[in-house]
């Protein structure tokens, strides 16, 4: 063997070694750019990223990176990511996507910065299944403005709450399920508790 084949083999593998190391899983957020990203840490994340950390790792508490970023409302870690090639609509964990999880936090700034790079506001996955479920039984009235104008399907089915319309009857939430009622949301549909919204619908009207 020649020496520059040993030394090839040499930086090889000390690349690999590095690789490795830097894409480490372990510990509560799985592996280190997860627990830059959830953080916050802007720096810390582009210094992993520039080492060859992978941002679309799976595993961990949030899933991957960006719903890591995305769960801690961390707007410009968020944009980072998404500029390094980060899978916007990723699969993964409780909330399902990062859209879910900036949803269901009511991060509006973040919601609109996946939208804007091709979030997909119908996609399905995690505890509530469907992006507006999540943020229906969580009360936030402009995130759920935001998602209507993006097109979110008031009547999809699926999720622990059934439908956007039973996660909003179910927190008592009045002026979403109006909302959602306006936009043609199916109060008697498949998944839907009848008798509970009627009753939350009886209690607004009656304010």
């Amino acid at each position: 063997m020649t020496q520059w084949s040993k030394d090839y083999l040499k930086k090889r593998a000390d690349l690999e070694s590095k690789d490795q190391a830097i894409n480490a899983q372990g510990g509560k957020y799985g592996n280190a750019l997860q627990a830059a990203s959830k953080g916050g840490h802007e720096k810390i994340v582009h210094i992993l990223l520039d080492g060859g950390a992978d941002m679309n790792a799976q595993g961990g508490f949030c899933g991957n990176m960006l719903q890591a970023a995305s769960g801690g409302s961390h707007e410009r870690v968020v944009g980072i990511l998404l500029d390094r090639g980060a899978e916007v609509s990723a699969q993964g964990r409780k909330y399902g996507n990062a859209l879910q999880g900036a949803s269901r936090s009511g991060y509006e700034g973040v919601v609109q910065i996946l939208l804007d790079r091709g979030a997909e506001v119908n996609v399905q996955g995690g505890y509530c299944s469907i992006v507006l479920q999540a943020v229906s039984y969580r009360v936030d009235e402009k995130v759920i403005q935001i998602l209507l104008d993006k097109g979110a399907n008031v009547n999809a089915q699926g999720g622990f709450h059934g439908s956007a319309v039973q996660a909003a009857a179910e927190g008592g939430h009045e002026k979403v399920l109006q909302v959602l009622i306006e936009k043609g949301a199916d109060v008697a549909g498949q998944g839907t508790d009848f008798q509970v919204c009627s009753r939350t619908l009886v209690r607004f009207k009656a304010m």
